[in-house]
């Protein structure tokens, strides 16, 4: 299959990779038997185009073909999957994503550039919370593109963050609670925001928020506290000696915990928690 597979890689740089898929299938019909070469060097000629699809088939036709697929292989196809021009929720990035997640599964060793193309497709995803793990995963030395890709990940995510806020905001004080709640209850899935309910006692945290968001949380944690049981602190702040944003949240929640005619009072120990 040498010549064979010189003849493909020579095709692909001379005509792309139509005329090295034609090889592939006039070898089949010789009764020939492409080896691991062969298909590695198509996927290569493939994610040149973006031809994710096809490479993809060609992937999993090589694990039917107990042909082992190398690092070369996958990131390959992984690099198909990440030069669409599919985007948004459902582009063909995800699929980067999963083939980099079944490397361990297929017993075959990421390297450097697996980590790259990963952290590209997260970055096409607009996922920086996923590029922030990538980045602890990739091990003690990261590249400096995978930390600078991951550094500017964090900073979009901090204004992504501050925007979904705003937005929250916004539909408290247009009094569209379930639509507010509908939104927090979004970014908690995406791991955007963390409210942790377990326990005897929960503890939820309202520091760092404006009043609007920070009575949706209450409402969103009393809601799923009644829901689990126990005991649901509300950490506002200060009502004296403190800044005015604490004793406005306090005042909010209090004034919450009075419409919903909840039972609740101020901690003596610790003023800044309500119980």
């Amino acid at each position: 299959m040498l010549s064979f597979n010189v003849a493909i890689n020579a095709c692909q740089q001379v005509a792309g990779w139509p005329c090295a898929l034609k090889l592939l299938e006039d070898a089949k019909e010789s009764q020939l038997s492409p080896d691991s070469i062969s298909f590695t060097n198509l996927i290569s000629s493939l994610a040149a185009s973006g031809e994710w699809q096809r490479s993809l088939c060609l992937l999993e036709e090589m694990n039917q073909q107990q042909l082992k697929p190398s690092v070369l292989s996958y990131n390959s196809a992984m690099t198909a999957c990440n030069k669409s021009s599919e985007s948004g929720p459902s582009g063909s990035w995800q699929w980067a994503l999963r083939l980099f997640h079944a490397l361990p599964r297929h017993k075959v060793a990421a390297d450097a550039l697996s980590y790259n193309i990963a952290m590209s497709a997260l970055e096409r995803g607009s996922d920086w919370t996923g590029a922030l793990w990538l980045l602890e995963a990739a091990g003690p030395a990261p590249s400096l593109r995978e930390a600078e890709a991951c550094f500017e990940g964090a900073a979009r995510l901090a204004q992504w963050k501050k925007m979904q806020y705003v937005a929250i905001s916004c539909l408290s004080k247009a009094h569209q609670l379930s639509e507010a709640l509908a939104h927090l209850r979004s970014l908690i899935d995406q791991g955007a925001h963390q409210l942790c309910l377990e326990g005897s006692t929960s503890t939820v945290d309202l520091h760092g928020l404006s009043t609007e968001v920070g009575v949706v949380l209450a409402m969103l944690a009393l809601m799923e506290q009644a829901s689990v049981g126990g005991d649901l602190v509300l950490v506002t702040g200060k009502r004296q000696h403190s800044h005015h944003a604490d004793a406005s949240m306090q005042e909010a929640v209090l004034e919450l915990m009075e419409e919903l005619q909840m039972d609740c009072h101020v901690e003596v120990s610790n003023r800044g928690r309500v119980r």
